[in-house]
Protein backbone atom coordinates (compact mmCIF):
# COMPACT_ATOMS: atom_id res chain seq x y z
CA UNK A 1 0.00 0.00 0.00
CA UNK A 2 2.82 2.61 0.64
CA UNK A 3 4.43 1.72 -2.58
CA UNK A 4 1.03 2.49 -4.70
CA UNK A 5 0.86 5.86 -2.45
CA UNK A 6 4.23 6.73 -3.03
CA UNK A 7 3.93 6.46 -6.94
CA UNK A 8 0.49 9.03 -6.51
CA UNK A 9 2.24 11.28 -4.82
CA UNK A 10 5.17 11.51 -7.21
CA UNK A 11 3.31 11.27 -10.71
CA UNK A 12 0.93 13.96 -8.26
CA UNK A 13 3.69 16.61 -7.65
CA UNK A 14 4.88 16.27 -10.98
CA UNK A 15 1.92 18.40 -12.20
CA UNK A 16 3.54 20.92 -9.64
CA UNK A 17 6.69 21.07 -12.07
CA UNK A 18 4.41 22.54 -14.92
CA UNK A 19 4.04 25.57 -12.90
CA UNK A 20 7.44 26.69 -12.11
CA UNK A 21 8.15 29.01 -15.20
CA UNK A 22 12.02 28.30 -15.34
CA UNK A 23 12.09 24.44 -14.92
CA UNK A 24 8.94 24.12 -17.38
CA UNK A 25 10.78 26.07 -20.00
CA UNK A 26 13.69 23.43 -19.28
CA UNK A 27 11.75 20.45 -20.10
CA UNK A 28 10.26 22.15 -23.18
CA UNK A 29 13.43 22.77 -24.48
CA UNK A 30 14.84 19.35 -23.66
CA UNK A 31 11.36 17.78 -25.60
CA UNK A 32 12.44 20.03 -28.44
CA UNK A 33 16.23 18.71 -28.68
CA UNK A 34 15.08 15.00 -28.63
CA UNK A 35 12.38 16.02 -31.13
CA UNK A 36 15.43 17.46 -33.51
CA UNK A 37 17.22 14.40 -32.70
CA UNK A 38 14.44 12.40 -33.99
CA UNK A 39 13.61 14.31 -36.76
CA UNK A 40 17.67 14.16 -38.11
CA UNK A 41 17.57 10.37 -37.57
CA UNK A 42 14.54 10.35 -40.00
CA UNK A 43 16.24 12.84 -42.50
CA UNK A 44 19.57 10.98 -42.64
CA UNK A 45 18.81 7.87 -42.24
CA UNK A 46 18.37 6.62 -45.76
CA UNK A 47 21.97 8.40 -46.90
CA UNK A 48 23.78 6.50 -43.88
CA UNK A 49 26.13 3.86 -44.54
CA UNK A 50 26.26 -0.22 -43.48
CA UNK A 51 28.54 0.72 -40.48
CA UNK A 52 28.64 4.20 -38.12
CA UNK A 53 30.91 5.33 -35.41
CA UNK A 54 29.23 5.69 -32.17
CA UNK A 55 31.26 4.75 -29.30
CA UNK A 56 34.27 7.18 -29.46
CA UNK A 57 35.70 6.42 -25.98
CA UNK A 58 36.99 3.01 -27.33
CA UNK A 59 39.84 1.85 -29.43
CA UNK A 60 39.91 3.77 -33.12
CA UNK A 61 38.47 0.97 -35.93
CA UNK A 62 35.52 -1.78 -35.67
CA UNK A 63 35.33 -1.03 -31.72
CA UNK A 64 33.59 1.89 -32.47
CA UNK A 65 31.04 1.02 -35.46
CA UNK A 66 27.44 -0.05 -34.83
CA UNK A 67 24.63 -0.81 -37.08
CA UNK A 68 22.80 2.66 -38.67
CA UNK A 69 19.50 1.58 -36.89
CA UNK A 70 21.21 2.00 -32.85
CA UNK A 71 22.10 5.79 -33.47
CA UNK A 72 18.21 5.60 -32.09
CA UNK A 73 19.44 5.39 -28.50
CA UNK A 74 20.72 8.90 -28.27
CA UNK A 75 17.25 10.44 -28.32
CA UNK A 76 16.10 7.30 -26.33
CA UNK A 77 18.81 8.22 -23.52
CA UNK A 78 17.94 11.57 -23.67
CA UNK A 79 14.19 10.76 -23.65
CA UNK A 80 14.82 8.64 -20.16
CA UNK A 81 17.06 11.11 -18.44
CA UNK A 82 14.62 13.92 -18.88
CA UNK A 83 11.90 11.83 -17.72
CA UNK A 84 13.49 10.57 -15.05
CA UNK A 85 15.21 13.65 -13.60
CA UNK A 86 11.64 15.23 -14.52
CA UNK A 87 10.58 12.93 -11.68
CA UNK A 88 12.73 13.26 -9.30
CA UNK A 89 13.13 16.95 -9.73
CA UNK A 90 9.12 17.03 -8.83
CA UNK A 91 9.42 15.43 -5.70
CA UNK A 92 11.84 17.98 -3.97
CA UNK A 93 10.48 21.06 -5.98
CA UNK A 94 8.65 22.16 -2.65
CA UNK A 95 11.88 21.74 -0.10
CA UNK A 96 14.63 22.14 -2.90
CA UNK A 97 13.80 24.45 -5.50
CA UNK A 98 17.30 24.90 -7.22
CA UNK A 99 18.20 21.30 -6.67
CA UNK A 100 14.93 20.69 -9.25
CA UNK A 101 16.52 23.90 -11.54
CA UNK A 102 19.49 21.89 -11.53
CA UNK A 103 18.14 18.72 -12.72
CA UNK A 104 16.18 20.24 -15.43
CA UNK A 105 18.89 21.87 -16.50
CA UNK A 106 21.27 18.60 -16.54
CA UNK A 107 18.17 16.95 -19.06
CA UNK A 108 18.25 20.15 -21.39
CA UNK A 109 22.34 19.53 -20.86
CA UNK A 110 22.39 16.28 -22.09
CA UNK A 111 20.21 16.54 -24.96
CA UNK A 112 22.25 19.06 -26.03
CA UNK A 113 25.05 16.91 -26.20
CA UNK A 114 23.39 13.87 -27.87
CA UNK A 115 22.32 16.49 -30.78
CA UNK A 116 25.56 17.57 -30.69
CA UNK A 117 27.00 14.15 -31.10
CA UNK A 118 24.24 13.21 -33.66
CA UNK A 119 25.51 16.06 -36.13
CA UNK A 120 29.28 15.23 -35.66
CA UNK A 121 28.33 11.15 -36.61
CA UNK A 122 26.46 12.36 -39.48
CA UNK A 123 28.95 14.97 -40.43
CA UNK A 124 31.76 12.39 -40.02
CA UNK A 125 29.78 9.52 -41.96
CA UNK A 126 27.55 11.59 -44.73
Amino acid sequence: MKMKSFFANLFGSLGKIWLEKSISTQIRVGVILIIIQVGLIIFFYPKLPPQIPLFFSRPWGEQQLIQPILIIILPIFSLVFLIINSLIASMFLEKEKFLSQILAFGSVLFATFNTIALVKIFSLVI
